[in-house]
């Protein structure tokens, strides 16, 4: 047990090391964005290839993660053309600035929409300077009723 324990406390130490290392990349971000169409009758095609073009993101903050931790804190829909220092590795863009333990929530609908807001809208990685498109993908919301 006590094993254990030392062994978790290790691996959280070691992964934590890539947002607290000093940045080694410069990373030139561009966020943009895509939807799914999220409506009850079936749409025009124009509809759909609009929803899919990708278009400069407007919505609220995002946060980069590494390892599960934060490493970029708060960008802002102004900040579409982001620059910032990054370690080389696996990056994801959230929505949350805070990720819950999804076993510790009451309720299946409570657990669901916690799982929803927390989700990844865009995935990138690092391997040194680099400019990268980061398209966030907005699907339908599976906690809610499809509308009719």
């Amino acid at each position: 047990m006590r094993n254990t324990v030392i062994a978790i406390l290790l691996f959280f130490g070691l992964s934590a090391e890539k947002c607290n290392q000093p940045p080694q990349h410069l990373v030139a971000l561009t966020l943009t964005q895509t939807e799914a169409y999220c409506g009850g009758a079936m749409p025009p095609p124009e509809l759909i290839k609009d929803l899919a073009t990708p278009k400069p993101y407007t919505g609220a903050k995002v946060y980069v993660y590494g390892d599960g931790l934060i490493c970029l804190d708060s960008i802002s829909a102004t900040d579409t053309n982001y620059e910032n220092r990054l370690n080389t590795g696996h990056y994801t863009i959230r929505l949350v600035s805070k990720l819950e333990d999804l076993e510790t929530i009451q309720g299946e609908e409570q657990r669901c929409l916690t799982a929803f807001n927390q989700r990844i809208l865009s995935m990138f990685d690092v391997l040194g300077d680099t400019t990268l498109i980061a398209n966030l993908y907005f699907g339908c919301n599976p906690c809610l009723p499809p509308p009719p």
